[in-house]
């Protein structure tokens, strides 16, 4: 399920169930937030860790081909594997691993990390094996059609795939930083005492992201 619903947003925002005038941006700006917290907290939020091949381990690999990389290290998760994406089925088919094994469902939130062109968070519709249907957009009521789309994409080694687990502590600062998106950027003072980090966002609304960050996480593209 998703990180955050329209309707919790608007209720920790204190807005008005009846009022309707920000549900669209609200509904918009949910994947486009959940996709940031990765890059601002350094945090994939997975239920179990990614484990991406360094380039040491590579440089071994290349000397020794019996060495292989690890693939399925348990359930929720499929690391290094090879797959296919069709955007107009949106469908993902997984090459020698099976998300049905690995406990992946229908309705979870999955991340796809190391793609040439999808990589990010999305809703899953259902499996079959090694296939993962995505729904078109995220499944609570106001959501924007076709949010996430996939792109066409040949099959690609290395690719990792692993279901989220969102904190229900993070909701509040998540709906800070929608409000802030549809309402707010552009109105605080550049020279505020706090002054802005990651994608433009006051540092005092990113500060209590701290506790979710994690230290030395680095970006294996």
């Amino acid at each position: 399920m998703p990180l955050v619903t329209r309707d919790e947003v608007k209720a920790l925002l204190n807005i008005a169930s009846g009022l309707t005038t920000y549900d669209t941006s609200i509904a918009t700006l949910i994947p486009t937030v959940t996709d940031r917290l990765f890059e601002i907290c350094h945090n994939p939020f997975t239920a179990q860790p990614l484990v991406p091949l360094r380039f040491e381990d590579f440089r071994i690999q290349k000397r020794m081909d019996h060495l292989q990389p690890s693939r399925d290290t348990g359930p929720y998760v499929l690391n290094q594997v090879q797959a296919a994406f069709n955007a107009s089925a949106r469908t993902i088919t997984a090459r020698g691993s099976n998300f049905a094994s690995a406990l992946f469902a229908a309705g979870q939130d999955f991340l796809v990390y190391n793609s040439y062109l999808n990589d990010g968070y999305y809703p899953i519709s259902a499996i079959s094996s090694s296939v993962l249907t995505i729904a078109t957009s995220y499944s609570f009521t106001g959501a924007v059609a076709a949010t996430h789309s996939l792109n066409e994409e040949g099959s690609g080694a290395s690719i990792y795939f692993a279901v989220a687990r969102w904190p229900r502590g993070i909701k509040p600062v998540v709906a800070s930083l929608i409000q802030y998106d549809y309402q707010d950027r552009g109105s605080w003072s550049e020279d505020s005492r706090s002054g802005h980090g990651e994608f433009g966002y006051p540092v005092e609304l990113l500060r209590p992201l701290q506790s979710y960050t994690v230290p030395g996480f680095t970006h294996y593209r």
